[in-house]
């Protein structure tokens, strides 16, 4: 719990929180981009919005406006959809 609040803290201070994201979790993004088409910024972005909880609903429906993940991430179900793919993406391979 504290790693995660820490986490969360330097994405509240950080502008970049995108390219935070991107450091934090290279092979995760990695994977995203793969399994959904995604520009590392879609991804970075995707990422972001799940781990903060935007609009305290990590699975309500897409809409386009909402999330910063944008288009392909909303036409593939949302960020935690990518994410959950990712993963099991990820362990398939490994």
């Amino acid at each position: 719990m504290r790693n995660t609040a820490r986490l969360y803290q330097a994405m509240l201070a950080s502008e970049d929180s995108i390219e935070f994201m991107l450091a934090r979790f290279p092979r995760l993004v990695r994977r995203m981009k793969w399994v959904a088409i995604l520009s590392l910024t879609e991804a970075g972005a995707a990422l972001r919005d799940y781990l903060m909880g935007r609009d305290d609903d990590r699975f309500a429906r897409c809409e386009l406006t909402r999330y910063g993940g944008g288009e392909a991430v909303c036409h593939f179900g949302g960020p935690a959809r990518v994410i959950a793919r990712a993963i099991a993406v990820r362990h398939d391979i490994d």
